[in-house]
C-alpha cells in the first residue's frame, strides 16, 4: 500500500477529474438534455415532458450543481446525482456509459469509507466487462474494419476476412485482462501502460484526426487516462483489498459492475450498465417509413435514411440519434420501441411507419429473427423491404 502522505490528495484528484469529465461531456452535447428534439425521447416512465423555458434549464443547472459537487464534502455530489436521476428517467438515452461510470465514482465520493478502493474497484472490472462484450460473432469482422479504417489501416488488405473474428477475440480478452492486471500487484503497472495506450488508441480512431465520431465520449477517454495514472500508481495492495473493501458501497460495486454484467450475455441486464461499447453485439432498431410517412420525416431523419425504390426510407436508430442527439441510440428493445410509439403518435398516419429491431447475440448462437411492428402493434413481416445485414 501507497505511503499514507501519498494517498491524502487523491480522492480530491479523483473528485476533480471525474466532475470535469461529466462536465465536459454535458457540455459538448446539450442537444442531449432536452426534450425538443426531432428524435424522440425513450422514457422510462410516462411522465410529462417539462415546458420548453425549463427544459433549456437543465444543462445549466446540471453544470452548476456538477461545480458544487467540487466540495470535499459527502454530500456534494447527491445535487447532481439526483437532478441526473430524474433526467435519466426522461430518456434512456441519456443513460451513456460515462454517465453511469462517472455516477458509480461519485458515489464512492459520497458513501465508501476508501473511495480510492471503490473507483478502483469500478474502474478494473469497466475494463473487464467491456473486454468480454467484445468476445462475440460480430466484433471483429463488422467493427475491426471500421476501426481500423480510421487509423489509416486497409482491413481487407491487411488482415485476411478469416482473421479477423480471431483478430476481435484476440482484443477483447487484452482488454479484459487489462481489467484483471490492474488487480494484481505483479502486473499492475503493465495494466496501467496498456490501459493508456488503448484509449490514446481509441481516441486516434475516433478522435477529430480519425473517424471525429461520437465526441462526447473524448473528454471520458482523456479523464480514464488520468484516473488510472490517479487510482493506481504506486499501489501494491492485494486483489482482495480493492474487491472486498470495508463498507457496504463496495459490496454493492461488487454487484452492480463486477457481477450483474455477466446477466448481459444472456439478455438480464442492459448493454451500457455492462459496459458493452462498440460491441455491435446490441439490439439494432431500424424506422421504415413508406413514401407518403417519409414525406414527413425531419431533416435529421432524412439525411441518414436509406432511401429504397418507391421512396420508402429505413432510417437506423443509431445513426439518425448519432446526427442529432450527439450519442448513440440507447440500444435496448424497449428503448427502441418507446421511441417508435412517441413517432407513431407524432404521425398525421401512422399506418405508413413500421420498425424494425434486430436482436443482440444470446451468447454464442445466431441473432433471433428480427422483430417487426407497426403502431398497432407485433406484425408477422415487413413485405417488400430487406436489409443484406438482415441475414446476420
Amino acid at each position: 500500500m501507497a505511503a499514507p502522505g501519498r494517498q491524502d490528495g487523491r480522492p480530491q484528484a479523483i473528485r476533480v477529474t471525474v466532475v470535469l469529465m461529466l462536465a465536459a461531456c454535458i457540455a459538448v452535447n446539450p442537444s442531449l438534455w432536452t426534450a425538443q428534439r426531432e428524435y424522440p425521447p425513450a422514457p422510462w416512465l410516462p411522465l410529462a415532458r417539462l415546458p420548453a423555458a425549463l427544459d433549456a434549464l437543465a444543462v445549466p443547472a446540471l453544470l452548476t450543481l456538477l461545480g458544487l459537487a467540487l466540495l470535499p464534502r459527502p454530500w456534494a455530489p447527491w445535487p447532481f446525482l439526483g437532478l441526473a436521476a430524474l433526467l435519466v428517467l426522461g430518456d434512456q438515452a441519456r443513460l451513456q456509459p460515462w454517465l453511469y461510470q462517472g455516477a458509480l465514482f461519485l458515489g464512492a465520493l459520497a458513501l465508501a469509507r476508501d473511495p480510492r478502493r471503490a473507483a478502483q474497484l469500478v474502474l478494473a472490472l469497466s475494463y473487464f466487462w467491456s473486454g468480454v462484450s467484445k468476445m462475440n460473432p460480430d466484433f471483429g469482422p463488422m467493427a475491426l474494419p471500421w476501426l481500423l479504417g480510421a487509423l489509416r489501416v486497409d482491413a481487407a488488405s491487411a488482415v485476411p476476412t478469416g482473421w479477423l473474428l480471431a483478430l476481435g477475440l484476440a482484443f477483447g480478452a487484452i482488454e479484459a485482462l487489462i481489467g484483471v492486471a490492474l488487480l494484481l500487484p505483479a502486473t499492475r503497472r503493465v495494466g496501467m501502460v496498456a490501459a493508456v495506450a488503448m484509449h490514446l488508441l481509441v481516441l486516434a480512431a475516433i478522435g477529430p484526426a480519425g473517424l471525429g465520431w461520437n465526441h462526447v465520449v473524448w473528454p471520458w477517454n482523456l479523464a480514464l487516462i488520468a484516473l488510472v495514472v490517479i487510482l493506481f500508481r504506486g499501489d501494491v495492495s492485494q486483489p482482495r483489498a480493492i474487491l472486498w473493501a470495508r463498507g457496504w458501497y463496495p459490496k454493492l460495486l461488487v454487484l452492480l459492475v463486477g457481477l450483474m454484467p455477466a446477466l448481459h450475455q444472456v439478455g438480464l441486464w442492459d448493454a451500457y450498465l455492462s459496459f458493452s461499447l462498440y460491441s455491435n453485439n446490441v439490439d439494432e432498431a431500424w424506422l421504415v417509413a413508406d413514401a407518403r410517412a417519409a414525406a414527413r420525416l425531419g431533416p435529421a431523419a432524412r439525411a441518414v435514411a436509406d432511401v429504397r425504390p418507391g421512396g420508402t426510407h429505413g432510417v437506423r436508430f443509431l445513426s439518425w440519434a448519432m446526427r442529432e442527439v450527439g450519442v448513440p441510440a440507447y440500444p435496448e428493445r424497449r428503448a427502441h420501441l418507446a421511441v417508435f410509439r412517441a413517432l407513431c403518435r407524432q404521425a398525421p398516419d401512422p399506418s405508413g411507419l413500421h420498425l424494425l429491431i434486430v436482436p443482440r447475440h444470446p451468447g454464442w448462437r445466431a441473432r433471433p429473427a428480427p422483430e417487426v411492428h407497426s403502431c398497432r402493434g407485433p406484425v408477422p413481416k415487413l413485405l417488400g423491404y430487406t436489409f443484406p445485414w438482415l441475414s446476420m
